[in-house]
């Protein structure tokens, strides 16, 4: 918790460049630090029907 509110304050005033803002950029003004709820490890699956099995 205390990593993140550092690093969180060293974000404020900062130009911020993201896909979203574009080159141009943005000010930071506040930084949302929340804990994280959702598991580290992702799962994927995938399944393919063949037509021609029938």
């Amino acid at each position: 918790p205390e990593e993140a509110k550092a690093l969180a304050a060293q974000m404020l005033g900062k130009l911020l460049i993201t896909k979203q803002t574009g080159e141009a950029g943005r000010i930071c003004n506040a930084v949302m630090v929340a804990q994280r709820m959702f598991p580290r490890k992702e799962y994927y699956l995938a399944v393919m029907m063949e037509r021609a099995f029938g």
